[in-house]
């Protein structure tokens, strides 16, 4: 599947193997920071707040093996969630549902 959209800066063109995009007339690779293994874009939070609530919600996941980190994407200047490639640990993983607890407690939820 093909598809193209528009930014000020690049034009981004998906083609099969999704891995390539055009900037200034020139072909780079796709930045890993703004998409996924697929070749799809990541998940879009407007601000670091939603993303880091939505990243302690993810790490807090018994199944979750790696720490997932957010972070500014400079491709499309919103916020990501991405693999940090560190083994998240019970310590960390019970530090994290602390600060998750106290946030939805502040929020009233």
């Amino acid at each position: 599947m093909d598809c193209e959209y528009l930014r000020s800066d690049f034009v981004y063109r998906e083609d099969r193997n999704g891995a390539m995009f055009v900037v200034n007339d020139k072909l780079v690779r796709k930045p890993s920071s703004h998409f996924l293994i697929s070749g799809k874009p990541k998940i879009k939070y407007n601000n670091e707040y939603d993303a880091v609530l939505r990243c302690y919600e993810m790490n807090i996941r018994n199944r979750q093996v790696h720490k997932m980190v957010t972070y500014k994407c400079p491709v499309c200047q919103k916020w990501h969630i991405g693999n940090s490639h560190k083994i998240l640990t019970e310590e960390e993983r019970d530090k994290i549902r602390e600060k998750y607890k106290t946030i939805r407690i502040k929020l009233g939820k």
